[in-house]
Formats: structure tokens, C-alpha cells, sequence
């Protein structure tokens, strides 16, 4: 993991969409991953001063449930707009389920590579890992699990453009396949920077470290079958070979998906503690 702060010299700010039954997720993050974001949001659908839920409103008629996804996205980036956008140089969004390691995520958006795109005209910061669509072979988003991120010039560009104009009632609850639809509109380039590592690993993953280090001799679901067609679709599209258990896991990883409260306090002990008292 880099250890050195001149590598990580951006400012994250990491948005969690919520809800009132996600408390126990939340305070795990609270004390895990999300005290080193250098802002935090639990967007929920009411306000707790003791567990910083804060609430947003959901323009869906769906309200606050999972068919409600996409205009409860809709809403976060618009009030990141409000409220942070000067502050803060790269945004991530995602659930509840998800643990994070900052400092390599801050690593991977200071380099070279993410600046450089970040500052070619008609290009965008926007990270994550590329699922190709279920009904449409030949489209493609980035996918939601792990979360994705942006920089302050995306997350500006897209609210005073594509959050006006793009499909702005969409209901529905695959907020990722909305929000990259509409990033698409953004740009005539490639949408997305390439997130993998300098060898070719990945580091957004849609499923526990379990999955991906075992996948494919052992199945795992819809998550494993969803992350081979991605694999075979990036790499017929895109070029990028396709790898598997620890060629997939990159050692710089930002982010993986379904992790439970007490799957994220176990992946904080083995990264960062010694583990003895806390075991």
C-alpha cells in the first residue's frame, strides 16, 4: 500500500448512499475507511446527529427504496455541486456495502495518468469498473457495486449539463447505467480513465476479496458470472487481457463490494492492526 502523502495530495470527498436500516454498515465505515475521506456523506432518508445519516430528498415516486436508485443518485451529485464542489478535488460515490482503501484510491487519482486525462480537453476523470449492459451487448457502464469516481471537473460539467437534460425523470433502481449513460453525452472520447494497475489488475472490484481470489474454480453467483462477461466483453472492446485470481486483484485495490459491518472492521485489522487485541 503507498505510503507516501506527496503520491495521495488530493482531497476525496466519499458519498454513501443509505438509508435508516443501514446504521449498522454506516458506523462500520465511520470507524473504518470513512474517518480517512477528507469529507463524508451518509445521504439517508432521515437526519441522526449520532450516526451522521443525513437526509436528502428523493424525487422518485419510488422514495427511498432500491427502485428509487436513480434519482437518489441524481440528488447527491447535485447537492455535492451545492455544497462541495470547490473543496474537494475527486468525488466517489457508493453504497453502504462497500469498503474502501483511501490511500491507494488517492494514490491512483494523483497519478499521472488520471491527471493527464483529467486535463486533455473533452476528456473526464471518472473511474470505476466497466460491466457490459444486460440487455444491450453493446453498451456499457461502470458498474455500481464498488462505486465510481469523479473529479471536481466532471462532477461540475455533468451537473450543468447532462443532469438537465439527460433523461432527468428516469425512475429506476440502476442508478450506474443512468449516471454513465449520461457521462457518455459528456465527451466524444472514452468516457472513463482506465483504472487498472501498470500490470494489467483491476482495482474496483464488485464483489468480496473471497470471490475474486477464487473465481472462476469456484462460482460465486450472479457477482462472479456478471464479472467474467465483463472481463470478456473488456477485453474484445478494449484490448485488456483477461486475468483471474491474484493477476485480477491489483495490489494498489481501491474498492471492494458487498461487504458486511463486520467484514469491513475484519478487513481493517488485516490491512492496518496487529490484529491481537482486537481478535
Amino acid at each position: 500500500m503507498e505510503t507516501s502523502k506527496e503520491k495521495r495530495d488530493v482531497k476525496l470527498f466519499c458519498a454513501t448512499y443509505t438509508y435508516s436500516g443501514g446504521i449498522d454498515k454506516t458506523t462500520a465505515i465511520s470507524e473504518t475507511w470513512g474517518k480517512k475521506c477528507d469529507g463524508l456523506l451518509f445521504a439517508s432518508d432521515n437526519s441522526n446527529l449520532e450516526t451522521g445519516h443525513m437526509h436528502l430528498p428523493s424525487n422518485s415516486p419510488n422514495g427511498f427504496t432500491y427502485k428509487g436508485m436513480v434519482q437518489r443518485t441524481r440528488t447527491i451529485l447535485a447537492y455535492l455541486y451545492d455544497n462541495f464542489l470547490d473543496d474537494f478535488d475527486f468525488f466517489h460515490i457508493s453504497g453502504d456495502d462497500v469498503y474502501l482503501i483511501v490511500e491507494n484510491l488517492k494514490e491512483f487519482l494523483a497519478s499521472d495518468r488520471v491527471k493527464e486525462w483529467d486535463d486533455t480537453e473533452g476528456k473526464y476523470a471518472f473511474s470505476g469498473f466497466v460491466y457490459q449492459h444486460h440487455k444491450y451487448r453493446n453498451r456499457e457502464y461502470l458498474a455500481g457495486g464498488s462505486g465510481y469516481t469523479m473529479s471536481k471537473k466532471m462532477l461540475k460539467d455533468f451537473v450543468e449539463g447532462p443532469l438537465q437534460t439527460c433523461d432527468p425523470m428516469r425512475n429506476g433502481p440502476e442508478e450506474d447505467i443512468a449516471i454513465s449513460e449520461c457521462a457518455q453525452k459528456l465527451t466524444t472520447e472514452q468516457y472513463f480513465v482506465d483504472s487498472r494497475d501498470a500490470v494489467g489488475a483491476y482495482r474496483y472490484h464488485q464483489c468480496p476479496v473471497q470471490h475474486h481470489a477464487t473465481f472462476p474454480t469456484r462460482e460465486w453467483g450472479i457477482g462472479t458470472f456478471l464479472l467474467g462477461k465483463a472481463l470478456k466483453y473488456q477485453e474484445k472492446k478494449y484490448g485488456y487481457p483477461v486475468v483471474y485470481k491474484d493477476a485480477y486483484i491489483s495490489n494498489s485495490s481501491v474498492a471492494f463490494h458487498r461487504i458486511s459491518a463486520a467484514e469491513m472492521r475484519r478487513y481493517e485489522i488485516f490491512l492496518y492492526l496487529d490484529g491481537h487485541p482486537e481478535c
